[in-house]
C-alpha cells in the first residue's frame, strides 16, 4: 500500500508543479478562486504524458472524460481502478466540460462486484452519508471503523420481485474485532452491472441497515 501511496504522490506532485509555479500572484486580489471538486472516477489508462480518467456525475448522465499531468504506474494501478478524485477547474469553466484538470489529490477507494445469492444475508450496520447511482455503479459515503480489514458488500437476489425490482442488500465487513475501531469518512464505488443489464429487471431496490437513519433503509434507483 505504501509503495501505491508514493505512487499516487509522485503523481499528484507533477500535477501540482505549474499551480506551485504560477499560482503566487499577489498583484490581482480580484481573480476569481478555483472550483475545488471532488468525484469517484475510474483510471482509462495513460496517455502519453498524461493519465486519463471518465466519470457519470449521475445516474444516466453523459460519461465525462479528465486528464491530469503525469503517469500512473499501470502495475501498481491498474485501468479500470475506481478512485476518488480531487481536482480544480479555473473559476466559470463547466464541470462537465472535461479536459485536463489540475489535481489536488487520489486515493484508492473500496470497490466491490455484485454477487447473487440465494437467501436474504444478514446485514451489519452501516452510517450512510449518501448513496447514488453512476452509470453501473453504486457510489456510497458512509462512516465506516478505520480498519485495514474492511469492505464493503453487495450482493442481489436471483430475480426480480413482482415490482419488477432486483433486491441489492449493501453491507459492511470487518475482520475479528474490526468493527470497534473509530469511525473515517469512506467512499466506495460498487459495480452493479449485471443485475442492471437485465432486461427483465426495472431498476434496483437497496437495503441497507442505516445506523445514520432507521426510517431510510431503502432507496429505490429505476432505469
Amino acid at each position: 500500500m505504501k509503495r501505491t501511496a508514493d505512487i499516487l504522490l509522485t503523481l499528484l506532485l507533477a500535477a501540482l508543479a505549474p499551480a506551485l509555479l504560477t499560482g503566487c500572484d499577489e498583484g490581482d486580489n480580484d481573480t476569481p478562486a478555483d472550483q475545488l471538486l471532488e468525484q469517484i472516477v475510474t483510471f482509462t489508462g495513460n496517455e502519453g504524458p498524461n493519465a486519463g480518467f471518465e466519470y457519470q456525475a449521475i445516474d444516466d448522465s453523459p460519461l465525462i472524460r479528465l486528464t491530469v499531468m503525469g503517469n500512473l504506474n499501470e502495475e501498481e494501478v491498474n485501468p479500470g481502478t475506481r478512485l476518488l478524485m480531487r481536482y480544480r477547474l479555473p473559476a466559470g469553466t463547466q464541470p462537465d466540460a472535461g479536459g485536463e484538470v489540475s489535481l489536488t489529490g487520489l486515493q484508492r477507494i473500496l470497490t466491490d462486484t455484485v454477487t447473487t445469492v440465494s437467501e436474504q444475508p444478514v446485514q451489519e450496520p452501516l452510517y450512510l452519508l449518501t448513496i447514488q447511482r453512476s452509470g453501473e455503479y453504486l457510489n456510497v459515503q458512509s462512516q465506516m471503523a478505520s480498519t485495514s480489514h474492511r469492505s464493503l458488500e453487495v450482493t442481489a437476489t436471483p430475480q426480480p420481485g413482482s415490482d419488477g425490482l432486483t433486491d441489492l442488500y449493501i453491507s459492511p465487513r470487518y475482520g475479528e474485532n474490526g468493527a470497534d475501531a473509530y469511525l473515517t469518512t469512506t467512499w466506495a464505488s460498487l459495480w452493479i452491472g449485471p443485475v442492471w443489464r437485465d432486461n427483465a429487471s426495472s431498476g434496483v431496490r437497496v437495503h441497507i441497515a442505516n445506523s445514520n437513519n432507521i426510517y431510510r433503509t431503502e432507496f429505490i434507483f429505476k432505469k
